[in-house]
């Protein structure tokens, strides 16, 4: 068995002192846990550090008692592709991972990723609602079908604008047939013929200036 030697308030170095003598100062009160001691070893440490040299401490009442944390919400850091599971940025128009539409499909939640049946209308896991995206079929796909290309809608409306040709192909049916209209009218009227073509370099210059995500949100979405 080791023998001790103990520092006082001061720092003075007390002993030698047997275990066993070490053991009666610490019931009697005159060492505690963090009373610096020193083997005979030249091994220096806090009384408290020494195994069964003082009893267990109890808990607090107060930790006893502490109501325990509410888990922290899952937040999703973007959208989930529902055709593969792949998480994509929620302004894809595309899965970078199988290629398709990250909205046409039910065989993954958008919202968390969890996987779906065919006959699910909510995701069981989050909650949110599945649906799949479609072409709005009031205004039709289109002269050119399926996504629309900004750059081609704007070189329709700077060279056959007159005639509302990007109208069409943009789906507002109502206002191609305005622009035809106005065109026919200005083959007797010269003014009309100005006015249309005035019109159709705007929205060419609008295409151009507006950026993809606010095309595809306003053009080849539902």
């Amino acid at each position: 068995m080791p023998n001790w030697f103990v520092y006082d308030a001061q720092g003075n170095k007390r002993g030698p002192i047997s275990s066993a003598q070490l053991k009666a100062l610490v019931e009697s009160g005159k060492i505690n846990r963090e009373t610096a001691l020193e083997t005979d070893s030249g091994h220096k440490g806090k009384a408290g550090q020494i195994k069964g040299l003082f009893p267990p401490a109890e808990p607090s009442p107060f930790e006893m008692e502490t109501t325990p944390a509410a888990p922290s919400p899952v937040v999703s850091s973007g959208a989930f592709c529902t055709n593969c599971g792949n998480p994509i940025s929620p302004q894809a128009v595309a899965c970078m991972k199988c290629g398709a539409d990250p909205r046409a499909n039910k065989n993954f939640c958008r919202t968390c990723g969890a996987q779906l049946n065919p006959n699910q209308v909510v995701c069981v896991k989050c909650g949110s609602s599945v649906e799949i995206k479609k072409k709005n079929s009031s205004s039709g796909d289109g002269l050119g079908g399926g996504e629309k290309s900004k750059i081609l809608a704007a070189i329709f409306a700077f060279f056959l604008g007159g005639v509302g040709i990007h109208k069409f192909y943009l789906g507002d049916q109502k206002w191609g047939i305005i622009y035809i209209v106005l065109f026919l009218t200005g083959l007797f009227l010269f003014i009309p013929l100005i006015v249309v073509g005035i019109m159709a370099l705007v929205d060419g210059i609008k295409l151009l200036l507006m950026s993809e995500e606010e095309f595809q949100a306003k053009y080849c979405s539902e």
